[in-house]
């Protein structure tokens, strides 16, 4: 992610919440990140309450499982959340079948974003956080709406 794209992220995120700061605090994970890790899922049988994403260039946010995101398999190496009414976050990856499953179960706490490298070497791994201002469920009503006869 470019610094550039970064920054309209932030202003897009900045746009939704409806909170303005001057320059945004150094991030600082809860939790450390051991090298390779390209998630982490809430102990035991509990659910969690939140999903962070940890991008690489230091930026990260949160939000809330409340917000009851919507779970897309976009093609074989991406996942899309949809936050209906705010945003999509996509991510790019390999080997998603298991991250798919916990996000569907709501058990994932937090998505750590690595170099192509680093994932080179990995089973599972995510190369990409991004954010989108579209929203694939939208898309897909119009595809039902345009094949159902009138």
């Amino acid at each position: 992610m470019s610094e550039d794209d970064t920054t309209k992220d932030r202003e897009f995120l900045h746009l939704v919440t409806n909170r303005r700061a001057a320059e945004p605090e150094p991030y600082e994970p809860l939790e450390e990140v051991a090298l390779g890790d390209a998630y982490a899922t809430a102990k035991g049988q509990r659910t969690a309450e939140s999903l962070e994403f940890r991008c690489k260039d230091d930026f990260g946010f949160a939000i809330p499982y409340g917000y009851r995101p919507l779970l897309w398999r976009h093609s074989p190496d991406s996942i899309l959340i949809e936050y209906p009414g705010f945003f999509t976050v996509a991510l790019t990856c390999k080997g998603h079948d298991e991250l798919f499953k916990r996000l569907v179960d709501q058990r994932v706490t937090w998505i750590n974003e690595c170099d192509d490298t680093l994932a080179a070497g990995l089973p599972v791994a995510v190369t990409r956080i991004e954010i989108l201002r579209s929203y694939p469920s939208r898309e897909v009503g119009k595809d039902v709406a345009e094949t159902e006869p009138a």
